[in-house]
């Protein structure tokens, strides 16, 4: 039956808001009773924000003319504006009026003030942010968009902006402040420049900051280096043909070599490990808040892994190209994304989705390009390690001073916790508590510094072809992305744009002896040199998070990009695809095609085959693998069996040698939480299809045994099985892959009924529609579709609604149509006269 939700009415919002007020005890002094039931001034307050206005004037002097906003029935906003600084304040007052606290939120978890609304257990994340400085390079930020006069115009948007958001502030008081404000008993503050700019620096962290270094030491100090390097390769087995960049023309030296360890630094290891224990510590907190993707690697991040692609002309049904993008990232409600629509005659007509603290669409498409982000997963952290003595710190010889920054943290109900931030020539110290220790270890990251991508994103909303494109990437520099491209001349293109640090010594897989000058930063891979590709023979460009460059590139940019499963499929589907249309991409954004599994699954069925094994279960088990297409058909049972087989299968080849090595477990290195602690999806891949005898079978903890691939797959599948049959039943009809693999928006309060879900889907950690699962909080929050043959047949959707208020049907409208699988087609007209009446829900005016 499918399940609907309406606008709550009074008495519910008062329920609801008491369970809220309970939950929230623990974590925050709770607003007062009476004024929360107050008929004016409480819970009952927040229907008003169930519709929008059907008509409404804001008036304010920053305005140079008028500015019209059409609604359509979804809540998306059409903005008609003059000049482009109009239309950034009623973007701005929009935001402010459907996600105000959503947007409080964000801004005091990339500023470290998360402990002022949510008091001390909220501390340790503000820390943490404030120790990597995210608040303080913000700034340098917001200073260099000041006094640079070429980028003034840039900070002038933030300022119309912050305008248009306080402009709602204003308009605020105790009858009608959102409820959420009421729960938590306090007001916001008026927005800033520096507020935006922070929170896309704290994006950039979540999309880049990695401890990878760390883990890797540990496991190659414990494990050895050269069996390190065998199960964690830079260049994965079966990937070499679904890079973006198949070949790289330059021929150029090679600006890397093989990194080196130095083996059995105890000294080293233990911080490492203290370091990393903290991290795992965080990444509990964090998800115990409900506050997702502060620190990379979340467990509330699972089905993370982004998709885009663009294919030309000469294989669509219409001669002109069609782009594709499905960026993934937690979906909470309300959701990251907020769709917009805004038209300024001869300067702007795009239509996107923005996040809600800031105005630039983030991805879109107006009436000359499209284009889609992917994370490109780059290595743009290091670590060092110094020798310290009488609190001081060596450096090539010289026993030097740490720089100090004092940062003061206002915690709710408690005195303020003072922070002392150390810093060596390389970045900020990670553990302060040198005392006992005779290392510390400090941390350079590439956002230690000026970032300009919101320079990039203003520049491509008013791009108007491939030099405007590549001209605002310039500007780009963390986190890496791989921007995918198409125009209306009928070019497509994929870049890589971010900044690559080239080191002096090895490539940055482990930590540096920062005492001897090891890892120096020389500079930064060229701009030109970045992967890319215009027009490329194949047709078509595309990214899934995979690694972006051939072997013969001669830069080191990386290791921990996604499986390269997704890739292998988008590869494979759209070198088969001719005549292609919308309906065929949006097929492919949904495919559900488990590459793994088809190659994998055969050689199991081929073992039970050549000798049965198990029970008559077991059996009907196989027989069910032996009649699956490989799709992650939430209707099917297969979908079950290997996802329970093939985690047990992994863990039996790997978990025997962490254990036995005292390796953690716990921790989730890279960007792909599937990764979980194991090596790479494809060397199990190649094991298990190369070598049938590799000592990984074996279980060292097992000495007088010598395990091969056989013994492994047939103990794991006879396990597997059982505990499916623990889970869900005997009765095998009953496993459907619904049972399993669901979707989950958590409201980002954690109060569960604000929650929706949840939600049975098909799909699978690595098919191109990628989920998590059991109950997963993640995936394609935005997915876009763009017909350059009539951009009014492209399709759309969010993964949510516009609103952020529980009251609103536009609180989870999309989301109804997002779970079975559909899409929207946007309203593009060119000015608000076109609008037909019964695609109008509200008109809105601001003036001068």
């Amino acid at each position: 039956m499918k399940r609907k939700y309406v606008a709550l009415d009074c008495i519910a919002i008062v329920l609801l808001a008491l369970i809220a007020v309970v939950a929230f005890t623990d974590i925050l002094i709770s607003p007062p009773l009476g004024l929360l039931v107050d008929p004016m001034l409480g819970f009952w307050s927040e229907g008003q924000y169930g519709k929008i206005e059907h008509e409404k004037t804001i008036t304010d002097p920053s305005l140079s003319a008028p500015v019209v906003v059409v609604f359509d029935k979804y809540g998306i906003p059409h903005i008609y504006a003059s000049n482009i600084s109009d239309a950034y304040f009623a973007v701005g007052y929009i935001h402010a009026r459907e996600r105000l606290w959503q947007m409080d939120m964000l801004r005091r978890a990339a500023e470290g003030r998360l402990a002022e609304i949510l008091g001390s257990d909220a501390l340790e994340l503000d820390i943490f942010i404030r120790t990597i400085g995210i608040p303080y390079y913000a700034n340098l930020t917001l200073l260099e968009l000041m006094r640079n006069e070429t980028l003034r115009e840039y900070y002038n948007y933030l300022v119309a902006y912050s305008r248009g958001v306080n402009k709602f502030i204003s308009e605020l008081n105790d009858r009608n402040m959102p409820l959420m404000f009421k729960l938590l008993n306090y007001k916001p503050e008026p927005w800033k420049p520096l507020d935006s700019i922070a929170f896309a620096l704290l994006m950039a962290w979540d999309l880049t900051g990695a401890f990878d270094d760390l883990y890797f030491y540990e496991i190659a100090s414990k494990m050895g280096y050269e069996k390190f390097e065998e199960i964690f390769p830079i260049f994965r087995p079966y990937t070499d043909n679904y890079t973006i960049v198949l070949e790289w023309p330059n021929e150029t030296q090679t600006h890397y070599k093989a990194s080196e360890l130095e083996i059995d630094n105890t000294e080293v290891l233990k911080v490492a490990s203290k370091i990393l224990n903290t991290v795992v510590e965080l990444q509990r907190v964090e998800m115990n808040m409900g506050i997702p993707g502060l620190i990379t690697g979340s467990p509330t991040l699972v089905g993370v892994g982004s998709n885009n692609w663009a294919i030309n002309g000469s294989r669509t049904k219409s001669g002109k190209p069609i782009l594709c993008s499905d960026p993934h990232l937690a979906i909470d409600l309300p959701l990251y994304w907020y769709i917009c629509h805004i038209v300024v005659p001869g300067k702007m007509n795009i239509f996107g989705v923005t996040f809600p603290v800031s105005p630039a669409v983030v991805i879109g498409f107006n009436d000359h390009i499209a284009w889609g982000l992917v994370n490109t997963q780059a290595d743009v952290v290091d670590f060092y390690y110094y020798k310290v003595k009488d609190g001081k710190y060596l450096y090539k010889g010289e026993w030097r001073d740490f720089d100090e920054r004092i940062e003061i943290i206002n915690v709710r109900g408690q005195e303020p916790y003072k922070l002392v931030v150390k810093f060596t020539v390389h970045g900020p110290v990670l553990t302060p508590e040198i005392t006992g220790f005779n290392i510390t270890v400090a941390m350079r990251w590439t956002g230690h510094m000026a970032t300009l991508n919101l320079v990039t994103l203003f520049k491509l909303n008013t791009a108007r072809n491939y030099t405007d494109f590549v001209d605002a990437l310039r500007y780009w520099n963390v986190p890496a992305q791989n921007f995918v491209y198409a125009d209306i001349y009928g070019n497509i293109a994929i870049w890589c744009p971010g900044l690559f640090p080239i080191r002096e010594e090895g490539a940055g897989r482990f930590p540096y002896n920062g005492s001897a000058g090891e890892g120096e930063w020389e500079a930064f891979v060229p701009f030109d040199e970045l992967p890319h590709i215009l027009n490329p023979p194949r047709y078509f460009v595309a990214s899934a998070n995979q690694r972006p460059y051939p072997r013969d590139y001669p830069y080191y940019l990386g290791t921990g990009w996604d499986p390269s499963y997704r890739a292998r499929r988008i590869y494979q589907v759209l070198y088969d695809t001719y005549n292609a249309t919308v309906e065929d991409m949006m097929n492919l954004q949904l495919d559900c095609y488990e590459v793994l599994a088809s190659r994998i699954v055969p050689i199991l069925i081929e073992e039970y085959e050549q000798n049965p094994f198990g029970d008559k279960l077991v059996k009907a088990a196989i027989e069910k693998l032996k009649n699956w297409d490989y799709t992650m058909d939430k209707s099917k049972v297969a979908p079950t069996i290997w996802y329970y087989w093939f985690n047990t299968y992994r863990d039996y080849i790997w978990l025997d040698e962490w254990k036995y090595y005292g390796i953690r477990t716990n921790y989730t290195w890279g960007y792909n939480p599937n990764n979980k602690w194991q090596p790479p999806l494809e060397y199990t891949e190649y094991i298990t299809r190369e070598m049938p005898t590799s000592p990984w079978f074996d279980n060292v903890s097992t000495p007088d045994i010598t395990e091969n691939r056989s013994y492994i797959m047939r103990k794991s599948f006879i396990d597997a099985i059982n505990k499916i049959r623990e889970d869900l039943g005997d009765n095998i009809e009953n496993w459907k892959w619904e049972r399993v693999n669901k979707l989950y928006a958590h409201h980002i309060s954690e109060i569960p009924e604000f929650g929706r879900g949840p939600f049975p889907l098909s799909g699978g950690f690595d098919t191109v529609n990628s989920w998590g699962a059991g109950t997963f909080s993640g995936g394609a929050g935005w997915r876009m579709v763009v017909d350059f043959a009539n951009f009014s047949n492209s399709r759309v959707i969010i993964a949510g609604g516009q609103s952020g208020h529980i009251t609103s049907k536009h609180y989870d409208d999309l989301l109804q149509i997002y779970v079975n699988g559909g899409y929207i087609q946007p309203l593009l007209y060119t000015t608000h006269e076109k609008f037909l009446e019964n695609q109008i829900e509200a008109v809105w005016t601001f003036k001068p």
